[in-house]
């Protein structure tokens, strides 16, 4: 049991239970002359504590444990946008069912991130909406040429810019993600 503890923790609790254990074979064979009621609830105390103590660090696990849970799913929405950035920047194109799983997938994120974050994956999904506009628009074949070069200069923009973002949406994340500020 003592070896899931922290190490000033384990020596701390062996160190109870060795008292502990030490009293109670003394009360047994009472070879100690000290007042007899000190005797008798010392070790009772010193099991209470211990149980508090346990209980306590029952409290801080369970608490870590739903700190753990938060991490991962924060990373699952963290995953998510780095795979459609990834789509986007390898075949230069959108599906609808990739933004539709992309809205799907991030649906989570006003409860598990403060605001930052839900504006941030607003623009995203606003991106990829404009992204996929201007990519049938471009294949269609009633837009003119100048508006295909137009929308293929605001294509080209919004590639740059998803590009960064796999940079940008790191840096976003590293405050929710990093396990140093977590535990």
């Amino acid at each position: 049991m003592l070896e899931y503890l922290k190490p000033k923790t384990a020596y701390a609790l062996g160190f109870i239970m060795s008292v502990t254990i030490i009293l109670f074979f003394l009360l047994l064979f009472k070879t100690v002359d000290v007042n007899q009621k000190i005797l008798e609830n010392l070790p009772l105390t010193i099991i209470g504590l211990t149980t508090a103590y346990v209980a306590y660090r029952q409290y801080v696990n369970d608490k870590n444990k739903i700190k753990l849970e938060l991490y991962k799913k924060r990373y699952k929405i963290y995953e998510i946008i780095q795979k459609l950035l990834s789509k986007i920047m390898q075949n230069n194109s959108i599906e609808t069912i990739d933004i539709l799983q992309f809205n799907r997938g991030t649906k989570e994120t006003k409860f598990l991130f403060q605001k930052d974050i839900e504006n941030y994956i607003t623009l995203i999904y606003k991106k990829t909406n404009r992204f996929e506009y201007l990519s049938k628009q471009i294949e269609s074949s009633s837009t003119s040429d100048d508006k295909k070069n137009e929308y293929l200069n605001e294509q080209e923009e919004i590639t740059i810019w998803f590009g960064n973002q796999f940079e940008e949406s790191t840096m976003l994340f590293k405050k929710y993600l990093d396990f140093s500020e977590i535990f």
